[in-house]
């Protein structure tokens, strides 16, 4: 009776990392297409980067939108799913109480460190992801694998076509 009950016990452990890390994924995803909106809007980006070669007459860089999600996603996905999940190790062994107050501003110094590391665009995707991370686990889904796997599709389909658009205009 008692392996029966730590198999169940597993089970649910298992079941709660995946759809931990299913929201982290989605998170950032979802992150990494806002980012890369921004990056596309953002003044004086072009002035900002060393060596920045691309000519272009528009003030904003939309049809490179695609480029951006190419380059962003995979970042996004690696270091900051990474980062998230480091961060929420660190905060639990910090915080043994767990309140949502103390874990919230927590969580939100640890990413500022994160962010901090990788400069003032990392610091932005940063707090981005951990926006959407905290918009995510109040809604308190169940997070299969396929939600970030359609996060990402749309993410493609939506970057495509911005390609497709300015390719044709």
């Amino acid at each position: 009776m008692n392996n029966k009950h730590t198999k169940t016990t597993t089970e649910f452990s298992n079941k709660k990392i995946n759809m931990h890390l299913n929201r982290k994924l989605s998170a950032a995803i979802i992150a990494a297409f806002l980012f890369t909106l921004l990056f596309c809007f953002m003044p004086g980006i072009k002035e900002s980067i060393p060596n920045f070669s691309i000519k272009k007459t528009s003030p904003h860089f939309i049809d490179l939108f695609p480029l951006y999600l190419l380059f962003f996603t995979p970042f996004f996905l690696i270091m900051g799913t990474l980062g998230t999940v480091i961060v929420d190790l660190l905060v639990s062994a910090f915080v043994k109480d767990r309140s949502k107050k103390i874990d919230f501003i927590m969580s939100f110094i640890f990413h500022a460190i994160f962010g901090l590391l990788m400069f003032e665009f990392g610091m932005m995707g940063v707090i981005l992801i951990f926006i959407v991370d905290r918009i995510l686990s109040i809604r308190k889904e169940n997070y299969s694998y396929l939600y970030p796997l359609g996060c990402l599709v749309l993410s493609a389909i939506i970057g495509t076509l911005v390609y497709f658009i300015f390719t044709i205009v």
